[in-house]
């Protein structure tokens, strides 16, 4: 692992590709690197290069909703709507969108991938591989998460002028006001990006899948090879009988070849020795 790896907090999609391509040793392009986001297996991340505003997603318990009734559009029934805030859900519960407008700073943030912003990272993947046009649209709003968890809904804005009539013949100045809506896309000036922290689970995940794929030793594989050892240890002069004294000849041993392996491990076979031998001579 490189001192600059190290360093890092994220990386770009294309050097997330290079470094995958050394990980999987094959080719890997950054249409793979979204691939793998969109399919779970890799947390993808935003960089918000003039941070952005957003509502804070608040977990709710079902039960615990409030709601109230509002005239509908017709003018003759009435219909239910949360009291505090639009309600949606996921996987990971539900969640009511409150009214007040955050700023969300400047950097990264994870990007959940249940709402619009999946939509957005699905039709950069079919750029990038030439694929069709993503005509989906969704009404989940456009969701980011701090490092920590919290989610924020997503908002953008538009300025109107106001002003006050204080007499039929005098205006006071005109001042503006700002209006905040969920928005339809991740801003503009936002770049997907990978923490590296993503990228050493991902390279973890693959590690621990690949010690999971290797097959344990057969019981006749196992014998042979502590055979082996005890015919080679006899030939050093290293009384295997007394596999506490051995295994600390053996320990020296390893360390001096450059692959240490603990005292331990090496007297837990050590002590297999005898039945293996013993299985041989029947």
């Amino acid at each position: 692992m490189s001192n600059l790896f190290k360093l890092k907090k994220w990386m770009s999609i294309s050097d997330t590709a290079i470094r995958l391509s050394t990980i999987f040793g094959e080719k890997v392009g950054e249409a793979d690197v979204l691939r793998l986001a969109l399919d779970g297996h890799l947390k993808l991340s935003v960089q918000l290069v003039n941070g952005a505003y957003g509502r804070y997603c608040t977990p709710v318990n079902v039960d615990d909703i409030k709601w109230v009734e509002m005239p509908s559009l017709d003018g003759v029934r009435t219909v239910s709507i949360p009291a505090g805030g639009r309600i949606w859900s996921d996987s990971r519960g539900t969640f009511q969108v409150t009214e007040g407008v955050t700023r969300l700073n400047e950097g990264i943030w994870d990007l959940p991938l249940t709402g619009g912003e999946r939509i957005d990272v699905e039709h950069e993947y079919q750029n990038l591989t030439n694929g069709p046009e993503v005509t989906g649209v969704t009404l989940e709003g456009i969701f980011v998460a701090s490092e920590s968890g919290g989610l924020y809904e997503i908002q953008t804005s538009f300025e109107f002028n106001e002003s006050k009539i204080i007499d039929k013949q005098k205006r006071s100045p005109t001042r503006r006001s700002v209006e905040y809506f969920p928005a339809g896309a991740l801003p503009t000036d936002s770049v997907l990006v990978v923490r590296t922290d993503a990228l050493r689970q991902l390279e973890q995940s693959m590690s621990e899948g690949s010690e999971r794929a290797e097959k344990p030793l057969l019981t006749r594989e196992r014998d042979t090879l502590l055979t082996i050892i005890a015919a080679l240890a006899q030939e050093a002069n290293i009384k295997i009988s007394t596999p506490s004294k051995a295994a600390v000849v053996i320990e020296d041993l390893t360390v001096r070849m450059g692959a240490p392996v603990s005292k331990r491990a090496i007297e837990e076979h050590l002590k297999k020795i005898p039945d293996a031998l013993g299985s041989r001579a029947k």
